[in-house]
């Protein structure tokens, strides 16, 4: 038969179904996706042994994700969560690498079943396509490069129209439109540190405590931010209507951060629609509690990246308001006790890529945080990088971010003249999940 003729005269065998099921467990889109994995040879197991109707929501919440018999299915959706995101990998399988596939499987909307059909026709791949998925993944060095110059092209106006939808209050992400059918990059290592069904607050930095520290002398803290103390009040020798009484009323962000939340809202719609972008001076500690979190810039422009700061290794370090270092708690051999000049700017710019449990370990926050604009800029470039995450672990030695409780990462991006040149790791720390 003609594979541009419609094939209906025959249900597909069993072999083929379990044959393509296979394939689809072992591509690109599944590659880091355990639980998608996990999710999708139970379903197709279970209607295979004959057992289809038996599966609910509660059949898969206890089997798949370990939640008890009786669970309440109102005040957990992870399998509906889950089956959402299962139907957006097996749509991208088949408009990328499945693009030749004969047969085809979806999950219809309300159900917990698969449903295999002939495609009417079968495309040939598209050269583009082919290159797309046989190319090599680029180098850490190579994705640490990314221009950063691309969103300053943006101007000045762009980043305030940005800034202004994003700091506005307490928002959710808009959906950007949707793209032409194109070959699935593999994963960025930002979709693999914030996976499920998790809230994630993304909140920037306040980029006005700059200004307010150079004029008052001195470094807030996390307790005096939360109140709105006197950062963001006159102090008793300043006048309202001051300079820095004004500055202190502006809620202003960074451009690295501006271009961190467009790269999360141009990519995996899996992550977008779970972001809530929050300003760090309208943020509370509770954000950091059973949600998932990303916290951009250390302490002296977020102050609640200081929650986290000691349990670090390699923590921030302020001489009053200079442009900060890192100092190494513990140094290994080839280390050195700091990185940086905390009171001059002339040693190249680090960051450094914290992931740790939340509040409630329940879930993750990532801290991206540099000693300038660039250095973290560098670092959230790397974590939205498609292919990522398969570099971030071959760096921790590890297969999967499960095996992982935290890590940190010490970048260094130096800057003749200026312009950052690539980053590289220069230290690591590590924490695996205890065994049961």
């Amino acid at each position: 038969m003609d594979a541009h003729q419609e094939v209906t005269s025959s249900l597909p065998a069993q072999a083929d179904r379990d044959a393509l099921v296979e394939r689809i467990l072992h591509s690109g889109p599944f590659h880091r996706s355990p639980r998608q994995r996990e999710l999708l040879r139970f379903i197709a197991s279970e209607q295979a042994a004959g057992r289809a109707c038996g599966i609910s929501e509660q059949h898969i919440g206890h089997h798949v994700f370990g939640r008890a018999h009786g669970y309440n299915q109102a005040e957990d959706n992870i399998v509906r969560v889950a089956a959402r995101q299962l139907r957006v990998r097996l749509q991208h399988y088949f408009e990328g690498e499945g693009s030749g596939e004969r047969l085809v499987v979806e999950i219809p909307k309300g159900a917990y079943r698969l449903e295999f059909r002939f495609r009417e026709c079968v495309p040939g791949p598209a050269p583009e396509r082919a290159a797309a998925t046989t190319s090599r993944w680029r180098s850490w060095a190579e994705a640490m490069a990314r221009p950063a110059s691309v969103f300053r092209a943006l101007g000045l106006g762009l980043a305030c129209l940005l800034a202004g939808y994003l700091l506005g209050g307490s928002r959710e992400a808009g959906h950007p439109p949707q793209k032409a059918a194109e070959a699935v990059p593999p994963p960025a290592a930002i979709e693999e540190l914030l996976p499920g069904s998790r809230q994630v607050n993304v909140v920037v930095a306040d980029t006005t405590l700059i200004l307010l520290q150079a004029l008052r002398g001195r470094v807030s803290n996390v307790e005096d931010y939360a109140r709105h103390s006197y950062l963001l009040t006159p102090a008793s020798d300043e006048s309202e209507g001051s300079i820095p009484d004004l500055i202190g009323k502006m809620p202003l962000t960074s451009l690295a951060d501006v271009s961190f939340i467009a790269g999360i809202l141009r990519g995996d719609g899996l992550l977008r629609d779970r972001v809530r972008i929050r300003h760090a001076r309208n943020a509370s500690s509770r954000d950091f509690l059973t949600d998932d979190a990303v916290i951009l810039g250390g302490p002296r422009v977020n102050p609640w990246a200081e929650l986290f700061e000691p349990q670090f290794n390699f923590r921030f370090r302020y001489n009053n308001v200079g442009p900060g270092c890192f100092l190494n708690q513990s140094p290994k051999q080839g280390e050195q006790p700091q990185y940086g000049d905390c009171r001059l700017d002339d040693s190249g710019d680090y960051a450094r890529i914290a992931w740790v449990p939340n509040g409630s370990r329940t879930g993750h926050v990532l801290l991206i945080s540099g000693n300038s604009a660039p250095a973290t800029e560098s670092a959230s470039d790397f974590l939205l990088a498609p292919g990522s995450a398969a570099r971030l672990l071959a760096v921790l030695g590890e297969k999967e971010f499960a095996h992982v409780e935290s890590f940190e990462l010490l970048l260094h991006v130096p800057h003749p003249a200026g312009a950052p040149l690539e980053a590289r790791l220069i230290a690591m720390r590590t924490h695996r999940v205890a065994a049961l």
